[in-house]
């Protein structure tokens, strides 16, 4: 069960990942963040918690696993209007470690760890955001499939941003809960992203 829990959190990471990337595509103060941005970098904290019952013996299994990084390989541009962001060619690479802990029924049973490595080709996209007061964007959640039959959508999401110099970074918090129908398995899903992104004004 072990094994089967790693290779789904692996997906709960590239699920979320690009989840990420495309909540960036919601942009800061109208005329402040208009124009041509670089794309520098996404940092996020990950955590994936899968919960599975077994119902012949009705024991709980219980498998969390984070990892915490900054992306590498940066590249692409965002270009804001006052109520749409389009990105063109926004790529980057995660290079790190994911940490595992296993429980049954409550107790700790297994700790492990595992690389996480993972490049998003290039990818052109359009998404509409909504200014909230000065600092804050707002989004409806978007659907998104991550693989092994995984899916499902964001909640409604809102960013954060801060305009220094010629850097706007923005971060944000996302969550997604999803079953997963694994080998005919029912797994239960819930994944947190705290994530920061930062654009340099060209």
């Amino acid at each position: 069960m072990k094994n089967v829990f790693c290779s789904l959190t692996i997906v709960a990471f590239l699920s979320v990942v690009a989840s990420c990337n495309k909540e960036k595509d919601k942009q800061s103060s109208a005329s402040a963040i208009e124009g041509n941005w670089q794309f520098i970098s996404i940092s996020a904290k990950t955590q994936s918690t899968v919960l599975y019952k077994d119902p012949d013996d009705r024991t709980n299994y219980m498998t969390v696993t984070k990892s915490d990084y900054t992306s590498t390989d940066n590249g692409g541009t965002v270009s804001f209007s006052p109520s749409t962001m389009t990105s063109t060619g926004v790529t980057y690479s995660i290079n790190a470690t994911a940490y595992t802990q296993s429980y049954v029924d409550g107790q700790l049973d297994d700790t492990d760890s595992f690389p996480f490595t993972f490049t998003y080709p290039p990818t052109n996209s359009t998404s509409a955001y909504k200014l909230i007061g000065q600092d804050s964007i707002y989004s409806a959640g978007q659907t998104f499939v991550g693989g092994q039959g995984t899916s499902g959508s964001t909640t409604p999401s809102g960013l954060k941003f801060k305009i220094a110099g010629n850097t706007l970074t923005m971060t944000g918090n996302f969550l997604k809960d999803t079953i997963i129908n694994y080998a005919g398995e029912i797994l239960n899903q819930h994944e947190t992203v705290a994530a920061s992104l930062i654009l340099q004004k060209q």
